[in-house]
């Protein structure tokens, strides 16, 4: 199948999926976290202020609608993505598909690919797909989805981030399969 969803019986297409171990993995840590901050807004103001670090209220509450509202949205992606059965990531002769990442970009041409570079916060590991016009890119998302792809690419350099950790392949292993693929497509 091709990226542009026609059956190509020549290409060479490979078709990456999740792991769904590490998908309920993450699924229980981001209800645990949920509860965490269901917790922390139940505690009193007096019991707040008794803690030896924490103990003021406001921040304590702040943090826990903090904890709720992103780590729900965590559990929403993992659950969702759990029940699904595409493939995380597409790699062709034409581009990729990602499917991995929270914002789910789409077909991403080797055209549109400057560079490709990994990088790693906390112990999850990446994948940065550096592109020709990121802008243009980020305002084909919805709403949401732009806010966060701004995000990703104030943080990373670019809007599009492939967490690799929950994939069934190697990190070096799909590094070099997308370099090998882009450089092939700069060739032509």
């Amino acid at each position: 199948m091709s990226l542009s969803g026609h059956s190509n019986d020549t290409e060479d297409e490979v078709e990456i999926f999740r792991s769904k171990g590490k998908m309920l993995l993450l699924l229980i840590g981001a209800l645990a976290f949920v509860a965490m901050g269901i917790w922390m807004l139940t505690l009193s103001g007096d019991d707040i202020r008794m803690g030896r670090r924490f103990n003021n209220p406001i921040f304590v509450k702040a943090i826990g609608i903090v904890a709720i509202v992103f780590f729900g949205y965590c559990a929403f992606f993992a659950f969702r993505k759990l029940l699904d059965n595409a493939a995380a990531l597409v790699i062709s002769s034409e581009g990729l598909v990602d499917n991995a990442s929270g914002l789910a970009p789409g077909v991403i041409r080797w055209s549109e690919i400057t560079d490709i570079g990994e990088y790693m916060v906390q112990r999850q590991r990446f994948i940065a797909i550096l592109l020709v016009d990121p802008e243009a890119f980020v305002e084909k998302s919805g709403r949401l989805a732009r806010m966060l792809a701004r995000a990703n690419a104030s943080m990373s350099g670019t809007p599009v981030n492939i967490p690799t950790n929950a994939l069934r392949i190697d990190h070096e292993e799909l590094l070099s399969l997308l370099h090998e693929r882009w450089s092939a497509s700069r060739a032509d």
